[in-house]
């Protein structure tokens, strides 16, 4: 994912679910495609919610976010998998990305 700051190195987002799309998927960032485990600090943004020290992202469009906030599991928070999910999921990264201007958490 390449922040609108140009200057900026791409992201690289691992979205898995588990259950298409009736369920959230688990986020986290890596630093090349096909790595196995989960990237540096320097592989994650800088945004609210993304948390590499505990390897999450605390997001109500993620599977660790909707277990860690039982009370997002109703209301404005609650996941929907009508339209396009993974659509959603990577708009809202993008947004979050872009909000901190494409930084990094280390």
């Amino acid at each position: 994912m390449h922040p609108n700051n140009g200057e900026r190195a791409a992201f690289i987002a691992r979205i898995e679910w588990t259950v298409y799309p009736d369920r959230p998927p688990s986020l986290v960032f890596v630093e090349s495609i096909g790595a196995s485990g989960v990237g540096a600090p320097s592989a994650w943004p800088e945004a609210n919610g993304y948390r590499y020290g505990s390897n999450d992202v605390c997001k109500p469009f993620t599977a660790e976010g909707q277990g860690l906030h039982p009370e997002w599991s109703s209301g404005p928070h609650s996941w929907r998998s009508t339209g396009n999910p993974f659509l959603y999921v990577v708009e809202n990264v993008q947004d979050d990305i872009d909000r901190v201007a494409g930084r990094r958490a280390g």
